[in-house]
């Protein structure tokens, strides 16, 4: 990146900071760190600071009313995640999505959920796991999708990010669960880049009804292929709206 390039991205950045909600309360059990970060990472993840903004310690110190200690820490862990790189004298730039990104994220998604699925499905049948959660957070009413229709999507991609968190839990193995969280942190930027029409919301909206059917009956392979066939087509009908549609990903950037 040029250095002229990177002054007007400064410029953009601060005018960014100005135009951003308030940051909402910190929690009494937040640091101060931890707040921004927290806060910084979900205008990222959601799509509010667009990929190549820049972001400035004292900007975003103001912004929170903070010192510039807290925000210098916020900065430094979102760079170790790669939300964020660095420019040296200059700030922080948001990292950019690309189709690549996404593949891989699928990719990964389809290779790690459908195991999860049947390690959870054979906890159930043994009796091991409550599936109250599991029921309530695969129900999608129509509120959601009209909220998600207001929002761009980001209320759906919420809601499914809560649901295959829950089947991950429940496969009572953590260090998957907290890989494919990662993946839907991941996978929620990419995401937030998309335009989303009503008809594309309803097709891709309340497609847990089958999998919850097959863990709740107890039945890890037919679990296991219910997932990998909703990946497998969620993969296909999102990276379509990636090369088709006006948006910010790059289909070339390796």
């Amino acid at each position: 990146m040029s250095r002229s390039r990177v002054s007007g991205a400064i410029s953009a950045g601060d005018a960014t900071a100005g135009r951003l909600d308030a940051p909402p309360p910190r929690r009494g059990d937040q640091s101060i760190s931890d707040w921004v970060h927290d806060v910084v990472r979900r205008d990222i993840l959601e799509g509010r600071l667009r990929p190549e903004e820049v972001l400035v310690e004292g900007v975003l110190a103001e912004r929170f009313g903070v010192s510039r200690g807290p925000a210098r820490e916020a900065l430094q862990r979102l760079h170790r995640s790669e939300l964020v790189r660095a420019i040296p004298r200059l700030g922080y730039i948001v990292t950019s999505v690309s189709v690549r990104d996404y593949d891989e994220i699928f990719q990964t998604r389809i290779a790690l959920e459908p195991l999860a699925a049947e390690l959870a499905t054979r906890r159930i049948a043994e009796g091991l796991v409550d599936t109250t959660t599991l029921i309530e957070v695969s129900r999608h009413d129509e509120r959601l999708l009209d909220e998600s229709i207001r929002d761009g999507g980001a209320s759906l991609a919420r809601a499914n990010h809560e649901f295959h968190l829950e089947v991950a839990r429940l496969s009572g193995n953590r260090r998957l669960e907290r890989i494919i969280d990662g993946l839907h942190d991941d996978l929620q930027r990419v995401l937030a880049a998309l335009t989303y029409s009503p008809a594309i919301l309803r097709s891709m909206w309340n497609h847990d009804s089958d999998l919850v059917a097959a863990m709740t009956a107890g039945d890890p392979a037919a679990a296991r292929e219910v997932m990998y066939q909703e990946l497998i087509q969620a993969h296909a009908l999102m990276r379509d709206l990636a090369i088709g549609g006006d948006l910010t990903l790059d289909p070339g950037r390796p």
